[in-house]
């Protein structure tokens, strides 16, 4: 999968990514990842029996849940996504 970085915004290839398109970009397993899809905040779509990630509101979800792991002072730079 190819995306490009324009000031701190990325331009996707794709619209809807796989949930193993998505644990390598997110660098975590696909097991987390279709863990992940349960989740009512996760952003999933289902089309053709198929369930596929938008990648747009993926990167707007991590930025989210950035935002509540950062105010604590101790662990600033983890996410967690679960």
């Amino acid at each position: 999968m190819t995306i490009a970085f324009v000031q701190s915004e990325y331009i996707p290839s794709k619209l809807l990514i796989s949930a193993p398109e998505a644990a390598e970009l997110l660098r975590l397993s696909k097991t987390t990842v279709y863990t992940l899809i349960h989740l009512d905040d996760f952003p999933v779509v289902c089309l053709g029996g198929r369930t596929l990630i938008n990648i747009k509101k993926l990167q707007e979800w991590v930025e989210i849940k950035q935002g509540v792991t950062s105010e604590k002072p101790d662990t600033a730079d983890q996410v967690s996504l679960l």
